[in-house]
């Protein structure tokens, strides 16, 4: 499962585009054109060109990394092209100085960092001597450390590993690729890209080692008791003062990432922040400036300890809005956070009277300590007024569009800083341009805060910049709106909407949403419609095409039925198996839609449970194929498929180690294999299989997480998280969903009780995202499964509320709707994470459907 966005999340505003698409500047394509002659190829692949004149290589051996950065990128290519080329060595380069530029932010994956150039030479000789070559011709430049390797004496930008050369993978049961290499022992073994120098078992270094035996300022004085993140930039770590036993902040800057240009790194960066810290610590508003040293090539800086928590924890702990909470919850939270910003703009009005811009809001940028007292503890983006170093902050809470009076940006970060602490929407803001008044309007109907919360705030981020406050009015409206909070009664708002209202408002969604699809076609390259890239596969029911195409036959639409089936129903080479994330959704999309012929000739060809191995998941394993199986039993009443089904039923029951399954929920947990048992019993009759999914649904319910305050459910996604959702992929939701189900065939008084527990437990319409799988429509989803389960009007209700909190996140586009991603980032068209799966929730809603359209079996209930 893809994870890391990053480079989707470049190229396009509205959309997911793969990085590599993007318009290439041709500094690097043009000095090679200059050395090599019509027997080489230059060819893109990925986020690289690889230049050869051919590609026999071996398939793993020696390879050598060139780092570099913005300033010599140019200068070590005609260098090391130099080199290779007479010699026919094939090598690989960076797309272009965007490129060397995008990944050296910190998000970018660390450990893949600094690799510039990548050489594949053909030997061990070939190795030994070119690397000697280059180390004389680039042993004065400087470049980043690539932390998976190992560096060539003391040459700053020569590295090397043992590796892979050539595409040798492995794929696991979702699609991911795994590349492998042969060990020293003659055993296949991941090629494990680490951010440490790590020797496959049995392969030895080829050089002596050059070790920095300096002593260690850090190590002396310092003690690291825990890391609290990693960076590309350098590590964050709590850490104690071995002479003092106090606590410390240990931050590290690494040189040569974050380039900004003009030769300025992290390393400039965190000591332009000492500065800063220095010059202000007088206020109280940031830490104290305790040390800073080199230590060997990285810069260190040691501050205070702040005895809190960052905003982002405080406002997810306290936020009652985003549970409903009470008119007094809402009021003493409110309450809290105007007095932290009166104090945060206090700062910010001190910054600009000594003429600093802060530049960067964020979340985790604040402390707020017990006192509600709140300490900056990221200066980073702190400079003067003019300073050419001056750098975008953090996505949803600056402006796209700077105005040339930065004091007025840092206005408008304020802005989405005091909205974000109400509600976190602030990534839909680039989509989305009214983001910030259609959910203030919706906070406003639920509660009667002040009005005057909701202006300060637009005029705040508002795009004229004359209507802007500047940093003394915000103080003076903040305390005229906490002194109406102190004196004023907040209390929850009745809202009499006919669910006749809502039906209009959802068929008109469902229209738009639909126009909103068929317009976004091909307007990506990841996908015919627009996508969540979380998975690899390009066709799979959660993300891909055909979870769009059943989509859209959902929602009555059935005109590309045979294009999409002739032009695009081919399986690449190790395309996954499972329902959803493969061919087995693939295959239950073309039963829905009437293509039996050709769904039965693909089940032969590529449906085979003993690849999957001990993957018995409903997401990616045996159970999602065993749904299958008993999807063509009921269609075509061959007792093959049912034979199968009970082949995998039996295989569960037999050889399944409950306690080594570590995930919880319906994705990859119990309670997804007890769903299938459930259906399996059904079709079978045989109780063994109702027994074990009862038992081992039981057992997931035992990790569920309350609150008492909130009255709500949830569970975490493998056992020992600490982070609990209500969604139907990972979390109450999904687990409910099968409760429900068990409880209408068994009727037993225990899972009605957990059954109304869980579905009592969902209070909000303002999740994150309103997506299917990890949002709103998943949860309003199965709130409907509770009505029409247990007869209660009320969760049908409560699903008319989810599906309001869904409509707030529809966007216009072109001559329709979409909707925004599970990040609420992008828009997305996909079943998952996208507008398909919402607006079959919507569908469902309308038409009284009572069947869960999210690939389950219901009419074996019925």
């Amino acid at each position: 499962m893809i994870t890391d966005l990053l480079l989707y999340s470049i190229e396009n505003n509205k959309f997911y585009e793969d990085f590599s698409k993007k318009n290439i500047n041709k500094e690097f394509i043009d000095i090679l054109l200059h050395k090599i002659d019509c027997d080489w190829k230059i060819e893109k692949r990925g986020i690289y060109h690889i230049i050869y004149q051919n590609l026999e290589l071996p398939s793993q051996g020696w390879k050598i990394h060139i780092s570099a950065t913005l300033e010599n990128a140019e200068d070590i290519l005609d260098i090391v092209a130099s080199i290779l080329i007479p010699k026919k060595i094939a090598f690989k380069v960076l797309l272009d100085i965007e490129t060397l530029k995008v990944t050296s932010q910190k998000s970018f994956p660390r450990q893949s960092y600094g690799k510039f150039i990548t050489i594949y030479p053909k030997n061990l000789n070939e190795f030994k001597q070119v690397i000697d070559l280059l180390y004389i011709r680039l042993r004065q430049f400087e470049g980043p450390y690539i932390l998976s390797d190992k560096r060539y004496k003391d040459c700053k930008v020569i590295y090397y590993r043992y590796g892979g050369f050539l595409s040798n993978y492995e794929y696991d049961n979702e699609g991911n690729s795994k590349p492998c290499i042969i060990d020293g022992y003659n055993r296949k073994i991941e090629d494990l890209r680490v951010p440490y120098f790590k020797l496959p078992p049995g392969i030895n270094d080829v050089f002596t080692n050059f070790e920095n035996n300096s002593k260690s300022q850090l190590t002396e004085r310092y003690k690291v008791i825990k890391a609290i993140r990693f960076t590309n930039a350098g590590g964050v770590y709590l850490g104690e003062d071995i002479k003092t036993k106090e606590l410390v902040v240990i931050k590290e800057a690494r040189p040569h990432t974050v380039l900004i240009g003009d030769g300025k790194d992290a390393i400039y960066i965190r000591k332009e922040e000492v500065k800063r810290l220095k010059e202000f610590e007088l206020t109280g508003y940031v830490p104290k400036v305790i040390d800073y040293f080199y230590d060997w090539e990285h810069f260190f800086t040691i501050v205070e300890y702040i005895d809190g928590e960052v905003l982002d924890e405080f406002v997810i702990r306290n936020n009652p809005i985003y549970r409903m909470g009470t008119g007094v919850q809402v009021q003493d939270y409110l309450k809290k956070i105007i007095k932290i910003f009166i104090k945060l703009s206090d700062f910010i009005s001190i910054l600009h009277k000594n003429k600093y811009i802060f530049g960067d809001f964020a979340l985790d940028n604040f402390m707020i300590t017990l006192d509600l007292d709140i300490k900056a503890i990221d200066l980073e983006g702190c400079n003067r007024e003019g300073s050419l170093t001056q750098r975008a902050g953090t996505k949803g809470f600056f402006e796209t569009m700077r105005h040339q009076n930065l004091y007025e940006s840092d206005i408008y970060s304020l802005g989405c800083l005091l909205f974000s602490c109400i509600l976190k929407k602030n990534n839909m803001i680039d989509i989305k341009k009214d983001t910030f008044e259609v959910f203030l309007d919706s906070v406003l109907e639920e509660y009667n805060v002040p009005v005057e919360l909701k202006l300060l705030i637009l005029n705040m981020t508002s795009s004229e910049y004359n209507q802007r406050p500047c940093i003394e009015e915000v103080i003076y409206k903040l305390k005229d709106i906490l002194y109406q909070l102190e004196n004023k009664q907040i209390e929850r708002q009745d809202i009499n909407f006919k669910n006749v209202q809502i039906q209009d408002s959802l068929a008109e969604s469902i229209k738009l949403g639909i126009k909103g699809i068929l317009s976004s076609k091909n307007k990506t390259s990841l996908c015919i419609f627009p996508n969540t890239p979380l998975l690899n596969s390009k066709l799979n029911v959660s993300t891909g095409l055909f979870g769009i195409i059943r989509g859209l036959n959902y929602l009555g639409v059935k005109a590309f039925n045979k294009e999409f089936i002739n032009s695009h129903l081919k399986f690449p080479q190790n395309e996954p198996m499972g329902l959803y994330v493969g061919i087995a959704g693939v295959l239950w999309t073309l039963l829905d839609i009437k293509e039996l012929e050709k769904a039965e000739m693909l089940f032969d060809q590529h449906i085979d449970i003993y690849k999957l191995g001990q993957d018995y998941s409903i997401f990616s394993g045996k159970s999602g194929i065993g749904l299958l199986c008993l999807k063509f039993y009921i269609i075509t009443q061959d007792k093959m498929y049912l034979e199968l089904a009970v082949k995998i039923g039996d295989n569960i029951i037999k050889d399944l180690e409950i306690d080594q399954i570590k995930n919880i929920g319906y994705k990859k947990g119990l309670s997804g294999i007890s769903l299938f048992l459930l259906y399996l019993y059904i079709v079978s009759g045989d109780n063994r299989y109702i027994l074990y999914g009862k038992d081992s649904l039981l057992l997931e319910l035992n990790y569920q997480v309350s609150s008492n305050i909130y009255a709500t459910i949830d569970f975490p996604g493998f056992i020992g998280s600490n982070i609990a959702s209500p969604y139907f992929i990972e979390g109450t939701s999904g687990i409910l969903s099968v409760l429900l189900r068990y409880y209408k065939i068994l009727k037993e008084p225990y899972l009605l009780e957990k059954s109304v527990e869980l579905a009592n437990s969902f209070i909000s319409k303002y999740s994150i995202s309103p997506t299917l799988y990890s949002g709103l429509s998943g949860m309003g989803n199965v709130l409907l499964d509770s009505y029409y389960i247990l007869g209660d009007d009320k969760y049908k209700k409560q699903a008319y509320d989810f599906s309001r909190g869904c409509l707030l996140h529809q966007i216009k586009y072109e001559n329709g709707i979409l909707f925004p991603d599970l990040y609420i980032n992008k828009l997305s068209t996909d079943f998952g994470y996208g507008t398909i799966g919402i607006l079959m929730f919507f569908e469902r809603l309308v038409k009284d459907k009572s069947q869960n359209f999210c690939f389950f079996l219901d009419e074996l209930l019925i």
